[in-house]
């Protein structure tokens, strides 16, 4: 822009000068600087266009980089705890282990296999009723029992003392 200015400054200089007694060098000199000047904007049109565009890159980036951080966060606070999610990011080197005196884990792992139905005499929606009474039951359990926690439903897994 600066130099863009100092040219146009020139020229209008230069009119002042010659007023209308314009010669044909004045002229193509004029064209000259005329056409420099447009050449040099251009340029700096350009650069700034190419700036710009790196700013936005540069933001998506940013903004790619704070996704992929929550959807992390996220994942992590669905199979940790909170306090050991926490824990991780205050101190990822650390490494994490809590002792208890007494804990206990039940896992139940329930399996249809694709000819439990036709086997056992049901149709496919008995079984599925079958298998959701069955953890409803398991639930109701869980909820007798503060300190016990549910952790997953497929396969069943809860936890107590920990």
């Amino acid at each position: 822009l600066i130099v863009t200015l100092q040219l146009a400054s020139i020229v209008s200089a230069y009119f002042i000068k010659f007023g209308n007694n314009w010669k044909p060098a004045d002229l193509a000199c004029f064209m000259c600087a005329f056409t420099l000047m447009l050449i040099v904007s251009w340029i700096q049109e350009i650069q700034i266009r190419k700036s710009f565009m790196a700013s936005i890159r540069l933001g998506a980036r940013k903004w790619q980089v704070a996704d992929a951080k929550a959807q992390s966060e996220r994942m992590l606070s669905n199979v940790l705890p909170t306090t050991i999610v926490q824990r991780l990011y205050e101190n990822y080197n650390e490494q994490i282990v809590d002792f208890r005196d007494s804990a206990s884990v039940l896992f139940v792992y329930y399996d249809t296999l694709k000819g439990d139905a036709t086997r056992s005499g049901r149709n496919a929606l008995e079984l599925i009723d079958a298998m959701n009474q069955f953890v409803a039951s398991l639930d109701k359990v869980v909820l007798e029992h503060p300190d016990v926690e549910k952790l997953k439903t497929v396969p069943y897994l809860v936890v107590s003392g920990v």
